[in-house]
């Protein structure tokens, strides 16, 4: 298992901004669906250097940690196990695919058109 680099935790402004906008960008068109459609869809420079792990398709606990953070999933945190999991404040659910379901159902709340004028 790779160990996380503690001097990595935090990426650089420009590499950041980039990541941000693509993933603005894929948000705003409405192409992404789930998580892993919305990994393959992100720039493969940015992707694969700085937010995958070596030879998959699994985002990285920072890509992950990007995406919490845009998407404004509240109370979710980041767990390294065999790959990287995504657990929300559910943390009862021991399988990952309902936990990973919570956080895709939640994303496909942001594709629902809104019904009511703000």
């Amino acid at each position: 298992m790779p160990k996380i680099d503690k001097n990595k935790k935090h990426l650089s402004k420009e590499i950041n901004e980039r990541f941000l906008n693509a993933m603005d960008q894929i948000i705003r068109s409405g192409q992404a669906k789930n998580i892993k459609d919305f990994c393959d869809k992100l720039p493969c420079e940015v992707s694969q250097v700085h937010y995958m792990e070596k030879g998959t398709r699994y985002p990285t606990i920072e890509m992950l940690g990007a995406i919490v953070q845009q998407f404004n999933i509240s109370e979710t945190y980041l767990l390294r196990g065999q790959r990287p999991i995504i657990m929300n404040i559910y943390e009862r659910i021991n399988n990952l695919e309902t936990a990973m379901q919570e956080v895709e159902n939640k994303l496909l709340a942001l594709h629902k058109p809104v019904t009511q004028a703000p």
